[in-house]
């Protein structure tokens, strides 16, 4: 298939979560700042929702209100239908969408990120604290879901500070926190195999993965990455189900020249079964899909060993599949989601 019409079929199908994902064992401990996990855990979970903005050292990538007029102008993007959950951290910890309490622990602060404010994930030496950097945001009782086990998609964008340990976690649904139980798909990143992706679990198996290696052309070095994730469990007696991941935009821009390239890669097309494999999209046929307990909280961020060393920004979760143009489109977008969506 020619490199341009593969890069149409990109952005034909759903997206689904990239950029390095960390993935761990099922037996990973909790965060010190998680309730019960310790008796020192009230000591850094100091942040609540109300929390205001106090930004650390850096710049935004986008400072605040660049492009603003260009993504408020008009009507609002197909995007921000079906949102469950956004974090622009503008205005604190708290969500800008979703009804939810948030709590922060170990070295998540609020420092500069890709529009405005961003959420810090280490020190200012790029350092992970011993407590890790995590917020918590509990699903409220009786209100409504800010997650989707079932079907769904995460966005945001991600600056890598420092290198990555064996695995780093950026958003997980969790319905326990004693033992980290998953409530759904996490979005992590493991070293090299299988790389940045879509896991069952945290550390288990990878529904779909791009390898670092073939990754990193694709990737502006020490800049905000946007990364989706999506899926969808298959259906008993009906279609089978599909998990994907998609780098700033699924373009196949080359920004770093660095890292292995599989030329023949670039010009892949689908398999037998459908599986699209690109150095910066991929979508992979489920068959087989586990079954999660209600979600507690959602986490973004890990614990001492599991925290992804850098900036994250944007943060958004939605009850459905983005197309390949939403993707794109949020990829492109001179402003936030919460500009583009006009959120208050």
């Amino acid at each position: 298939m020619p490199r341009s019409s593969r890069h149409l079929a990109a952005l034909a199908t759903t997206a689904l979560l990239a950029l390095r994902l960390a993935a761990c064992s099922d037996d990973e401990v909790a965060p010190t700042d998680a309730p019960g996990a310790g008796a020192g855990a009230g000591a850094n979970a100091a942040a609540e929702a109300e929390a205001g903005p106090s930004l650390a050292d850096g710049e935004a990538s986008t400072p605040p209100g660049e492009g603003e007029d260009a993504a408020s102008s008009g009507p609002r993007p197909s995007f921000c239908d079906g949102m469950l959950f956004y974090a622009s951290f503008d205005q604190g910890f708290g969500a800008d969408v979703g009804a939810t309490l948030a709590r922060a622990g170990g070295t998540a602060a609020i420092g500069a990120g890709k529009f405005g404010a961003g959420l810090a994930l280490v020190t200012a030496g790029g350092v992970t604290g011993v407590d890790g950097g995590a917020i918590f945001y509990d699903q409220i009782d009786g209100g409504a879901p800010i997650y989707a086990s079932t079907e769904g998609s995460i966005a945001f964008w991600f600056r890598r500070r420092a290198p990555s340990g064996p695995g780093a976690s950026f958003v997980r649904p969790l319905a326990a926190l004693a033992n980290v139980l998953a409530a759904g798909p996490a979005t992590a990143q493991t070293t090299n195999t299988p790389g940045t992706g879509l896991f069952e679990a945290y550390a288990g198996k990878a529904f779909v993965a791009l390898p670092d290696a073939e990754l990193q052309p694709f990737l502006r070095a020490a800049d905000f990455n946007h990364v989706v994730t999506a899926w969808r469990a298959p259906v008993d007696g009906g279609p089978p189900g599909f998990a994907q991941v998609v780098v700033n935009g699924g373009l196949g821009e080359v920004l770093t020249d660095a890292g292995a390239r599989d030329a023949a890669a670039d010009d892949a097309s689908p398999d037998a079964v459908g599986n699209v494999r690109t150095p910066y999209f991929q979508r992979s046929v489920v068959s087989q899909w586990p079954t999660y307990q209600p979600l507690v909280s959602l986490r973004i961020g890990g614990n001492s060993s599991t925290t992804p060393p850098g900036d994250m920004d944007d943060v958004a979760i939605w009850d459905r599949e983005l197309t390949g143009a939403e993707i794109a489109a949020l990829y492109a977008s001179p402003g936030s989601i919460r500009v583009a969506c006009k959120l208050p």
